[in-house]
């Protein structure tokens, strides 16, 4: 069924004048129409001030309060399915933060450790030992026998210029004629087994040939008891001796790796400075006697710039 609502009157009907009232009604019917009107319009102005006023009035009521709103979230956390569900991303958010914590301690941590050893290794450079070559020293041996055999005693000094003492020092020194630069094999020696001794910071040891060799294999004669003015003139020295040296060490510093000093000369010429001579004087004292060497092609090193220090350090270090 349609219904028909056209007949209704509206709010507005109602504002509207009656021109039929204004005919038929006296005055005081007019007047009470015309109050009528103006009731009808204030309640809607009022209507519509109170809406634009509180556009939300209209909906206040879908709103809980917080009790209410406090009391909703209970009951939901209450529920078991909704908890564990709660309980699991809460588990889950915990284990991210956890993470992002320990992967910033990590890098901070690497960075301290970095900065240590940097620290370390500055530390090390400056204390560590340092062993080095430095002189020749050199004994006339007169046989207990034979006044007129004579033997020579060499000795290389090492000097440990570092700040803390060079420890478990191993040192060979060889003199051979031979008629080229010695083979590594050569260089090596035949040795196997090494006593050890240490070197304090800022001194001296001494490493000698194992035995001393004659003076005809370095000056072509033996010099005689005594030498003279005249003993230059008989001398023609050895120009295939070499003379060469390796030393192995450690320092104080236990977690650095092992260090090697290496030297090879060739010697290249003798002179007796008889114009000074003392007879009475040792003829290896200075201003009596002085050797000339050229360094050797190889084994002239410190550490891993000898082609050799690993089979060095091998060598030194085997039980």
């Amino acid at each position: 069924m349609t219904r028909d609502y056209t007949h209704l009157p509206t709010a507005w009907d109602q504002l509207q004048p009656n021109a039929e009232t204004y005919k038929t009604a006296d005055p005081a019917e007019r007047d009470q129409a015309n109050s009528n009107q103006e009731n009808a319009r204030a309640s809607i102005h009022g209507q519509d001030n109170s809406v634009e006023a509180n556009p939300n009035a209209a909906h206040s009521g879908n709103n809980p309060s917080p009790p209410q709103a406090l009391k909703g979230a209970w009951e939901f956390l209450r529920d078991e399915g909704h908890s564990r569900a709660c309980q699991t991303v809460l588990g889950f958010l915990v284990f991210l933060m956890t993470l992002a914590i320990a992967l910033i301690y990590k890098g901070q941590l690497g960075q301290m450790i970095e900065s240590n050893q940097i620290n370390r290794e500055s530390l090390t450079s400056v204390q560590r030992a340092f062993v080095s070559f430095q002189r020749f020293e050199y004994f006339r041996l007169q046989d207990p026998d034979h006044s007129n055999v004579h033997n020579w005693d060499i000795l290389a000094d090492f000097d440990n210029n570092g700040a803390t003492s060079a420890i478990d020092v191993i040192g060979i020194l060889q003199v051979q004629e031979l008629p080229a630069e010695p083979t590594d094999e050569q260089f090596r020696g035949p040795y196997t087994h090494f006593p050890t001794i240490s070197i304090p910071p800022k001194s001296t040891r001494a490493v000698r040939i194992p035995r001393p060799i004659p003076e005809p294999l370095i000056f072509g004669v033996d010099l005689g008891p005594v030498i003279t003015i005249k003993s230059p003139t008989q001398t023609h020295f050895n120009r295939h001796l070499f003379v060469w040296s390796w030393i192995y060490y450690r320092d104080v510093f236990r977690e650095t790796e092992s260090h090697v000093t290496e030297f090879c000369n060739q010697l290249t010429g003798i002179n007796l400075l008889t114009q000074n001579y003392n007879p009475s004087a040792s003829p290896w004292a200075p201003g009596n006697l002085n050797f000339t060497y050229a360094g050797c092609s190889n084994h002239n090193c410190d550490d891993k710039q000898c082609k050799d220090y690993a089979t060095i350090v091998k060598l030194a270090e085997k039980p």
